[in-house]
């Protein structure tokens, strides 16, 4: 896609590549967190399309990569835009611990959970600020999603002695909230 996108930029249509790191602070449910990500993009216009990847530290540890758009507009003296993103959520490093299914001891053996990946997705708006000549500063606010998929095996007691069933089980973290982003354009 990166090709593509460089491929575009050489062509009559005349995009330019340009990077855009961005920093933000996300407020959900638990405690706020903050994130880093860097989107290079190819602009035309009013136009800005590009892929994009980070570190998201909300609650689990994640990598996203993702496929963004952005739409400026003119309003009077403001030059408000809207954007999204969408992608894959990579997991990060997981504390992975192990405990024991059973209160028998040994008859269930230890449960491992394992953290697997999921949906990435970002939608937000806001406003452009001119620095310099083509120097920008984007201060935005969104909604954000990221999937997470926790899987481990367990045992339930039938209710005979000593009679355990295995089970296995997936749990899926949809975590959703807001963001404020502050990015540069150079």
């Amino acid at each position: 896609m990166l090709i593509s996108v460089m491929g575009i930029s050489q062509t009559k249509l005349k995009w330019k590549l340009r990077a855009m790191p961005e920093l933000g602070l996300q407020i959900g449910s638990i405690s706020p967190s903050g994130d880093a990500r860097l989107n290079l993009l190819a602009e035309r216009k009013s136009w800005m399309l590009g892929l994009g990847g980070g570190a998201d530290f909300y609650r689990f540890e994640s990598y996203p990569v993702y496929v963004q758009s952005r739409k400026s507009f003119v309003v009077g003296k403001w030059k408000p835009f809207a954007y999204s993103s969408l992608g894959y959520n990579i997991m990060g490093k997981v504390d992975q611990f192990t405990e024991w299914g059973n209160i028998w001891g040994r008859l269930g053996g230890p449960t491992s959970y394992k953290y697997g990946g999921g949906l990435y997705a970002e939608a937000g708006a806001g406003l452009v600020a001119k620095i310099k000549k083509k120097d920008r500063l984007y201060f935005s606010a969104g909604f954000v999603q990221k999937t997470v998929t926790e899987k481990y095996d367990s045992f339930y007691w039938l209710g005979f002695q000593n009679q355990l069933e295995p089970v296995k089980n997936t749990n899926v973290y949809t975590m959703n909230r807001l963001v404020m982003r502050v990015a540069f354009k150079f």
